[in-house]
């Protein structure tokens, strides 16, 4: 059973400060972070050392899952440039399906693996992951829980691969998908750890 008193201990970067209410049966948290921001957390996000900052951790560099933002705004090679209407249709032809730089082989249209609609199987995820989106960054938009291939391959159902996520978290994933790629395996690994220590 989870501990109801968090006030004053610290998670990584973060101290719980107070109990600001509850969402899906969690204890959310408003935290403040060493850099200085405040955040809410859900308790189990902070007991099972899946969120430890604001955010601010991504940019640090002790950190293993880095976000780049290197093709981004003024650093896109494309910023500020404008095309005729011609010229765009000529852009997206050349680089739409296996002419695309990020072709997979039509993977999209890949069918999952059988076991990922069995009800017995689905519910070992969700229950591993609390039946609530494991996002630490949700915005709470979506109560519909989905079943995310972390690694997007549709035929690699090991729980491992699999991540709890709400529907908007799940549409989010779509892009940036070397990051979030990364950041969920770190999530599953740490939650693994904790579960591994636990036992």
């Amino acid at each position: 059973m989870l501990p109801k008193d968090l006030k004053g201990k610290k998670f990584g970067r973060l101290l719980a400060l107070e109990d600001v209410g509850r969402a899906n049966r969690q204890v959310l948290w408003e935290c403040q972070c060493s850099c200085g921001n405040k955040t809410i957390v859900r308790s189990s996000s902070l007991l099972l050392g899946i969120t430890k900052s604001c955010g601010c951790l991504r940019s640090a560099p002790e950190t293993s899952v880095k976000l780049s933002i290197a093709h981004r705004g003024k650093n896109n090679h494309m910023y500020g440039k404008t095309h005729s209407p011609e010229t765009c249709a000529k852009i997206s032809a050349a680089g739409s399906g296996e002419k695309s730089h990020s072709w997979k082989g039509g993977i999209a249209h890949d069918p999952y693996c059988p076991i990922f609609f069995e009800k017995d199987f689905r519910a070992i995820v969700l229950e591993r992951d609390n039946h609530q989106c494991q996002n630490p960054d949700c915005w709470g938009e979506n109560n519909k829980m989905c079943l995310h291939h972390i690694d997007y391959d549709k035929k690699e159902c090991n729980p491992d691969n699999l991540i709890t996520l709400c529907n908007s978290c799940n549409m989010r994933a779509n892009s940036d998908r070397e990051w979030n790629m990364l950041n969920y395996q770190e999530l599953i690994k740490m939650k693994k750890e904790n579960i591994n220590i636990r036992r």
